[in-house]
């Protein structure tokens, strides 16, 4: 499977998720946009990139009943190195979230992998992550 993620975020600090999963042969298996909100804190762009990576493994998690391989794209270089080579990261709040991601990847059954793409590339999550928090 293949999953597309998105996270947006506006200056109210409300933020919102979408993700877009794909079977092997290219049929969109799942969208959804979610409005996320986080404990005392607004909303960042890391903090929605990072959920929107979240919700997606949860997800995986009930739906990738025959333990496929799976393959997560995101646009945000600083999020997805942070998961995969270690970049540092200077805020607490960022650092739960990626020990979160962390730790949900090293419990699974399958193997998923993280991957950076091209904003361009990632319409589909990122219309519906802006859609969700702008109330379309």
């Amino acid at each position: 499977m293949i999953i597309f993620v998105d996270g947006s975020n506006r200056k109210s600090g409300t933020g919102g998720v979408g993700f877009v999963i794909f079977d092997n042969f290219n049929n969109i298996i799942e969208k959804k946009a979610k409005i996320i909100k986080f404990r005392g804190s607004a909303v960042t762009n890391n903090v929605a990139e990072y959920m929107a990576i979240i919700e997606a493994i949860k997800r995986l998690i009930k739906i990738n009943k025959s333990n496929e391989k799976c393959i997560i794209y995101s646009d945000s270089r600083v999020v997805v190195n942070q998961i995969i080579s270690g970049w540092q990261i200077n805020y607490p709040h960022l650092l739960k979230l990626n020990k979160l991601t962390k730790r949900l990847l090293s419990n699974l059954s399958f193997e998923i992998k993280i991957k950076e793409i091209r904003r361009e590339k990632n319409t589909i999550a990122n219309d519906l992550a802006q859609g969700i928090t702008e109330g379309r």
